[in-house]
């Protein structure tokens, strides 16, 4: 019954699977290069850190309204004419600040690329709710949408930036997601449940859907905290800078990993046990960063922190699809890393200054761990209530 339901699903096709991961790649590229952008930006147009900080802004506010918006609008168009759009924008957006000098058209492009790419991001979160292998879809576009941010890590730094400046920077990133973006015809046109699309959700779901969003909130938040100064963390021990840019790029690729292996585990061993094993390798990982004195113990920490990332986050995103009957709240999941992406560092700064690192870590482990606790909250509330859930969980010879 269920490998029929399956097999029937238009969403559950590798070509799909794959494409979304790609469009999602796009939809996270400037969030994943924004160090080196930054960077860029300011040695191209001399700017203040405050001015820097207003343009980061910009662009997580045009990135999180999108995605918010995305409620009204996801369901009703087309996903492969919205992508298609929403790529155009984004490059367009980029190209365009090869041609601009002063810092309000800057910020009001970075604004347009937030929002050209908090659009692809919240429709693949719509196209792959859908699907009936949720933890495994999203686990594949969390490992997929990591590869092109890596790639242009490597690469920016070291061959377009010294020759190139930011004008190379903002166009590598141009043509990579207009690569990138032809994975839009690959897309679905629209769900095939779409009639089945909610306009309201009953009270039950509804809160269950806000907790699980609130468990990727609290997770992503502990997350981009410490990610922001792990590499101020390591000149504390007066590690090699050299050191430390390699450890935090193959670190970043770990990370992607991380969803692939989410991807293929599944609900194999059922949603609780992957979940809780990868909140202790978090909690590891940064009690290892909280101790260390070489770059090896720095790497090891480092890398068991960013794989849990797009490993647990597959298994919420994955919950918060199942919960969600409306099928339409999922898309604030993008909204939710955005907003964690400005709470967490702000957080950790101030931290940091009163408290020192230390303070900082335990923070990140606190949000790790009260976002297992929500997690398996929901979970047991909706396994509960949910013949669905009991139907997958009895395959996989589990009980809720």
């Amino acid at each position: 019954m269920i490998a029929a339901e399956i097999s029937e699903n238009p969403i559950d096709k590798r070509s799909v699977y794959i494409a979304a991961g790609l469009i999602s790649g796009c939809g996270a590229l400037t969030f994943n290069v924004m160090p080196i952008l930054v960077g860029a930006m300011a040695d191209a147009f001399q700017l203040s850190k405050t001015e820097l900080g207003d343009i980061v802004a910009s662009f997580s506010i045009g990135f999180t309204l999108i995605a918010i918006a995305a409620l009204f609008w996801v369901h009703k168009v087309n996903w492969r004419i919205a992508s298609i759009a929403a790529v155009a924008l984004s490059v367009a957006a980029l190209a365009a600040m090869t041609l601009i000098s002063t810092v309000q058209a800057l910020s009001l492009l970075t604004l347009l690329v937030g929002v050209g790419m908090g659009a692809l991001y919240a429709l693949v979160m719509a196209i792959l709710s859908g699907s009936n292998q949720p933890d495994r879809a999203f686990g594949l576009k969390l490992g997929l949408e990591t590869l092109p941010g890596a790639i242009l890590l490597f690469l920016l730094p070291v061959t377009i930036a010294p020759t190139f400046g930011f004008d190379g920077i903002v166009l590598t990133m141009a043509a990579t997601a207009l690569l990138l973006g032809t994975a839009s015809f690959f897309l679905p046109t629209q769900s095939a449940n779409s009639h089945h699309i909610q306009s309201s959700i009953n009270q039950q779901d509804l809160w269950l859907t806000i907790l699980a969003l609130g468990a990727s909130l609290l997770f992503f938040t502990g997350i981009a905290a410490s990610w922001a100064f792990l590499e101020l963390l390591a000149k504390t021990q007066s590690l090699p800078t050299e050191d430390v840019g390699t450890i935090l790029a193959i670190a970043f690729i770990i990370c992607g990993v991380g969803g692939f292996v989410a991807a293929a585990i599944g609900d194999r061993y059922g949603r609780i046990l992957p979940v809780a094993g990868i909140i202790l390798s978090n909690c590891v990982g940064l009690w290892i960063l909280s101790i260390f004195t070489s770059s090896i113990e720095y790497a090891i920490g480092t890398s068991l922190f960013l794989f849990s990332v797009n490993f647990a986050l597959a298994y919420t995103f994955g919950l918060t699809a199942e919960v969600d009957s409306s099928g339409v709240m999922i898309v604030l999941s993008a909204a939710i890393l955005s907003i964690g992406s400005i709470i967490g560092p702000a957080t950790a700064g101030r931290l940091v200054e009163s408290m020192g690192y230390d303070a900082m870590l335990l923070f990140s482990a606190g949000c790790a761990i009260a976002s297992l606790l929500l997690y398996l909250f929901v979970y047991r509330i909706h396994c509960r209530a949910s013949p669905r859930s009991l139907r997958v969980e009895a395959t996989n010879n589990q009980k809720c």
